[in-house]
């Protein structure tokens, strides 16, 4: 009944994945017409189906859920934004399904011999098996020992799963109980292998022991010793014949030993390698075997005679693991070259140099025909292969941590990766090939718009920055290298839309043409204390860098010259140590505020301490600043919830603001559980948003002079990390950890209200809004309403970017039940991945 039930919910959740759900009765705003009686919702990457639940008999949604709240006060029904373009996360496409439920990382994947039920084992202790079909777990083998490796009976009745405690289990698979425990080794296992009749299990170990075991009844039949000669040799792997009646293992002594499991005694020591022989596989149905070593080269053996018939040269790194495909004619090596090779197993040439991973590689599977070869990789990805060409079919994408097995079907259709992420996934190989776009290779750190309205910087931890089109969604421009492969952690693009400017943590600051892509002007990186924080003037041509020693250094861009407005050794100017700096967009003042309560305020062309802005509270730190967009006003949020409003041009206060929430923060980003603090004036200076314990988000009306209702988001996992104003003003964007973009209302007549989300499976990093206002096609001026166009980006820790565009009435913005357009409304999102 539960794998009835959750097919049922996974026919539900691929059908509604990406799609905009309302609630029962009533039309989307996205497509104008009845949709089913559910509502969607997900968390990380888990979707969940709500309004049919009791039908399908789901379990109901958590009280706290990220979406809790969605409905508004005002009656707006909150849009979630679509998918316009297919990603790897879409059911149908190339990543059809991941399997969670490991909690510590997965080292061995197989598929049992009915081509449905996956068996994955993880240094958890846990031993998993999986349908398919059902795409969840139907059994939890246990162990209090991290598992190393899993082998499955030709007859799918029997698994044996070996432990770091040197002991194996038999466990079956009908009943989920343990039918034997195979102890006897006094170290790790490190492989374990069945053989094809179902008879008997090998299992190779550190102790430098292999044992032979009975599959009946659990006795141990042989003890083969023979690796380490005068010393004890570790056993790394061990394969069984075809017919049985050989088994061969490796081992760190370089030697590979060949045992007539009938006879009990060793053929046959097969010397040669001169490094670790760390992986053996029999060829087809014969007694010749391969064997991968450290000293850079495979061996093909003959098992009988004891001798080598080829040496596989050509690695420039050591090999990891070695495959041969079912019909004995290809093997397929992997090394920490970033390379891996076809084999010819009868000529022993090499037919194709697979390229294109850029870590180890730790496994790789060929297709029974070896036309197609899968490899996986510790840079996270799986890669499809033409085994004959070397060329690339596919890039499997989608783990975030390395790769460490992979196996395919019987017929090849599904591909199935465990990696270090406690995931494991299933990629449909058949699919068509998903076209790679640029992308960054680690976590987007910062995304700024330019000021043509369409395109986009964006900067990450891989060194990169690049130049998006809005309007394809593709990157057009890839400004490389400027960190010298430092993590660009600051971007800003000059108000001239030709000038962007780069800065990392070693002091690295580059100037760009955006038009070319071309570095103009590189600040070499400074040795002594890293960067803070560091800001830029609207222009780029202004740097302010406060560095962890507190030393705050103004930057002449164009000119490379550096000026010292603080030292660390100027005693009786810093009472207490700097939170953070930022330059006027002007690039007239630069301002440092500290944990002393304290903002101070230099004039740059002069470096001159102009003033100290004290804030609201003496004893309490400023945690967040914002400067007016007109640059008349200086608000200063402090660790007990008061906002000082000043005047820019004496520093006089003018209102002190008390920011609801819990209890007052003590410093810059902590507080509990809670995020950093922030502060943004929206682009008319009419409205401020502050956000002072990561959870309590109010905005205030400056003009009236009283707080708006502030939106309190649902904790704990709705912590808010960071914000930003629509170019109109009347929508803020709001993102954090909890991996949710939600758009907020701040029109008079519905401020606080909810107007849309997006979920991603990962913490949104940054968000900017792209573009300004259009006029409607077909009206002319005088129109009592005009359309706003924008779009805004978001980034995750998982290095996705997103593009939301909207059309959208003004009378949205009051109330999304009136409105003089006739076309519906939409919400379009694209995913580059």
């Amino acid at each position: 009944a539960h794998s009835v039930v959750r097919a049922m919910h996974l026919v539900l959740r691929d059908a509604i994945l990406g799609v905009h759900m309302q609630s029962s009765g009533q039309r989307s705003l996205c497509s104008g017409k009845p949709f089913l009686g559910c509502t969607f919702s997900c968390q990380g990457s888990h979707a969940r189906a709500r309004g049919n639940a009791g039908m399908l008999g789901l379990p109901p949604r958590p009280k706290k859920s990220p979406l809790d709240g969605l409905h508004t006060r005002a009656g707006i029904k909150v849009v979630h934004l679509m998918p316009r373009s297919a990603t790897l996360e879409q059911a149908g496409g190339l990543h059809r399904m991941t399997l969670r439920g490991h909690s510590g990382p997965v080292r061995r994947v197989v598929i049992s011999p009915n081509g449905r039920d996956v068996i994955t084992v993880s240094e958890d202790g846990t031993a998993q098996v999986w349908d398919m079909n059902v795409g969840d777990f139907v059994m939890q083998l246990a162990r209090d020992k991290p598992l190393t490796d899993v082998a499955v009976a030709p007859d799918g009745q029997l698994a044996a799963v070996a432990s770091l405690d040197g002991n194996c289990c038999i466990w079956d698979l009908d009943s989920g109980q343990v039918r034997h425990v195979l102890k006897g080794h006094a170290a790790r296992v490190n492989a374990v292998v069945i053989d094809r009749q179902g008879l008997r299990c090998v299992t190779a170990s550190d102790d430098g022991t292999v044992r032979v075991w009975a599959l009946a009844d659990g006795s141990c039949e042989q003890i083969l010793e023979g690796h380490g000669g005068d010393q004890e040799g570790l056993v790394l792997d061990v394969a069984i014949s075809a017919d049985g009646c050989l088994a061969a293992t490796v081992s760190d002594d370089a030697t590979v030993c060949v045992w007539d499991l009938d006879d009990e005694v060793c053929m046959h020591v097969l010397e040669g390698h001169t490094g670790w022989v760390v992986s053996v596989e029999f060829i087809g149905s014969t007694s010749e075997l391969v064997t991968a070593s450290h000293d850079l080269t495979a061996r093909v053996w003959d098992g009988v005679r004891g001798r080598c018939m080829h040496v596989l040269k050509g690695h420039a790194g050591r090999l990891n693991k070695v495959t041969v495909d079912a019909s004995g004619t290809h093997a397929v090596t992997c090394s920490d070259d970033l390379t891996a090779r076809v084999w010819d197993l009868d000529t022993g040439e090499c037919l194709s140099v697979l390229k294109g991973h850029s870590a180890w590689i730790s496994d790789a599977v060929l297709t029974r025909d070896g036309s197609r070869c899968v490899t996986v990789s510790g840079d996270a990805v799986a890669i499809m292969w033409d085994a004959k060409t070397g060329g690339m079919l596919n890039l499997l994408e989608g783990h975030s941590d390395a790769i460490r097995s992979v196996v395919l079907t019987y017929h090849g259709g599904f591909t199935v990766t465990a990696s270090d992420d406690c995931t494991v996934r299933v990629w449909d190989t058949k699919a068509p090939p998903f076209k790679k776009v640029a992308k960054h290779a680690g976590r987007v750190t910062q995304l700024r718009p330019l000021p043509d309205g369409r395109h986009v910087l964006s900067a990450g931890d891989d060194g990169v920055a690049q130049v998006w089109d809005a309007g394809t969604c593709t990157a057009v421009r890839v400004l490389g290298g400027g960190g010298g492969g430092a993590a660009l952690s600051y971007l800003m693009a000059a108000r001239s839309g030709t000038v962007a400017v780069t800065g990392s943590a070693d002091r690295r600051i580059c100037v760009w043409d955006t038009c070319t892509g071309e570095l103009t002007k590189e600040l070499p990186p400074q040795h002594g204390s890293r960067v803070k924080h560091m800001a830029f003037d609207g222009s780029c041509s202004v740097a302010a860098l406060l560095l962890f020693d507190s030393t705050v250094l103004l930057v002449d861009v164009p000119a490379g010259r550096t000026r010292e407005l603080v030292s660390r050794k100027d005693v009786g100017v810093l009472s207490s140590g700097l939170n953070a700096v930022d330059v006027v967009p002007s690039g007239r003042l630069v301002l440092a505020w500290s944990k002393d309560g304290s903002t101070r305020v230099w004039d740059a062309s002069s470096g001159a301490l102009v003033r100290m802005v004290p804030g609201p509270v003496p004893t309490a730190p400023v945690l967040a600043v914002a400067v007016g967009p007109d640059e008349a006003i200086l608000a200063t949020g402090s660790g007990d919830r008061a906002v000082r409003l000043s005047r820019m041009a004496d520093g006089a206060a003018l209102a002190v603001l008390t920011q609801p929430g819990g209890a007052p923060m003590t410093e810059a980003g902590t507080s509990g559980s809670s995020a950093g603090a922030l502060m943004e004036f929206s682009p008319d200076g009419q409205l401020l948003a502050v956000v002072l314990d990561g959870v309590t988000l109010a905005v205030w009306d400056l003009a009236a002079g009283v707080a708006q209702r502030p939106l309190v988001l649902p904790p704990p996992s709705s912590e808010v990390t960071g914000m930003a104003f629509a170019p109109v003003g009347q929508i803020l964007a709001t993102w954090g950890s909890d991996c949710t973009l939600r758009l907020w209302c701040c029109g008079e007549a519905a401020m606080g209200e909810q107007l849309a989300f997006f979920m991603v499976d990962a913490a949104v990093t940054s968000v900017c809004f792209v573009g300004g206002r259009v006029p409607r096609p077909g009206e002319t001026s005088g129109v009592d309403w005009w359309c706003e166009r924008w779009r805004v980006r978001w980034c995750d820790a998982c290095t996705s970017l997103c593009l939301v565009g909207a059309a959208v009435a003004r009378m949205c913005f009051v109330d999304a039940r009136v409105t003089r357009s006739r076309r519906p409304l939409t919400w379009p999102v694209s995913v580059l991945v």
